[in-house]
């Protein structure tokens, strides 16, 4: 079959006119329907705040293994010019992720004060 692939996706498209609602729900006219909130966290800012120093802790060690391969790179290169100046931009570029990251968790604050959006 030429087209099989598109058998399951056709059934998806084709199976859209089913709706699986909730039965007795205890919604009606003039009451509310509260979601928690998964995240936690009131504002965007306060989001912001919260996700910054989980991104740093993740992306720090990733940045250190750019750094230490642009090292490699550089031993390897048995003299080569060319590659040695390709290991010396891998470092490079390494250490602006490095301060990029650095200067992440600063940001944040300098705009609440800037703008006087925060205590």
């Amino acid at each position: 079959m030429k087209y099989s692939h598109y058998i399951p996706l056709a059934l998806v498209v084709l199976n859209t006119g089913r709706v699986f609602a909730q039965v007795n729900s205890p919604t009606g006219p003039g009451s509310t329907v509260t979601i928690p909130n998964p995240l936690g966290c009131s504002s965007f800012s306060d989001c912001l705040l919260a996700l910054i120093p989980k991104l740093v802790t993740l992306l720090s060690p990733v940045m250190a293994i750019i750094i230490l391969w642009g090292g490699i790179q550089i031993m390897t290169a048995r003299g080569n010019p060319e590659q040695v100046s390709q290991g010396g931009k891998t470092i490079w570029w390494g250490v602006i992720g490095f301060g990029i990251i650095l200067l992440a968790t600063s940001v944040p604050y300098i705009l609440k004060s800037a703008f006087g959006l925060g205590p």
